[in-house]
């Protein structure tokens, strides 16, 4: 879980944790390179306020998902009013990652990650289980 408020802040973060977690190996800012240029794409806003960055690299080395609240609506990848990222980082589809993006066919995961009662352990541990609290 990141918490910043800040574009810069919140992909320095992601960087920074991937690569202490080995999710990624040298080099790093090809990461946030790549998220930029998906973004170039089409827009990854999944839901109102809520945006999926995700990659399919060959320097990743395991699939990862790196939820990202921010305390107030912050500015992310050019678009305004994002108050939650979900970057989703791998070098090929998994029954992880199948199972993963099934459970963002219903609203209620996005809902429960937008509201503030629950806490970022509550978040981690509510997608962890596949959407159970």
């Amino acid at each position: 879980m990141i918490t910043s408020c800040r574009q810069e802040d919140a992909l320095t973060e992601l960087e920074r944790a991937v690569t202490q977690q080995h999710v990624i190996d040298k080099p790093i800012d090809q990461l946030v390179d790549d998220i930029k240029k998906r973004e170039q794409l089409g827009s990854t806003e999944i839901y109102p306020g809520i945006m999926m960055p995700h990659i399919n690299e060959p320097y990743v080395n395991q699939t990862t998902v790196v939820v990202t609240r921010f305390t107030q609506q912050a500015k992310l990848l050019g678009h305004s009013g994002i108050r939650a990222a979900i970057f989703v980082l791998t070098n090929g589809a998994t029954d992880a990652l199948a199972e993963f993006m099934h459970l963002l066919v219903d609203p209620r995961p996005f809902e429960y990650l937008l509201d503030r009662h629950h806490t970022n352990a509550d978040v981690k541990n509510y997608f962890i289980k596949g959407g159970e609290n």
